[in-house]
């Protein structure tokens, strides 16, 4: 369930059983802001770091949204996002 709460977005996931690691989940978000996501994406890249597919574009709550899914040197699934705490809402 995705919920608005001001200017913020709530993501609740509630299952019997956590999901198996996979591509994207589990994971957390860091916002990247939207005048240097493209940028980012790049330095990403040329350093090497695994991209889990490419960067999408959707509309949440008629906010436009940017991601791509990274995984750190671990394994673990990161979404770089443009939607912040101060989201454009």
């Amino acid at each position: 369930m995705w919920l608005r709460v001001g200017s913020l977005q709530l993501h609740l996931g509630v299952v019997d059983e956590a999901p198996s690691a996979g591509p994207g989940f589990p994971h957390f978000a860091l916002y990247v802001p939207t005048d240097e996501f493209d940028a980012t994406i790049e330095s990403v890249r040329a350093a090497g770091v695994k991209m889990l597919g490419e960067p999408s574009s959707r509309v949440d709550f008629g906010t436009p949204v940017r991601a791509a899914f990274i995984t750190d040197p671990s394994g673990n699934a990161i979404e770089l996002t443009d939607v912040g705490p101060l989201s454009r809402a």
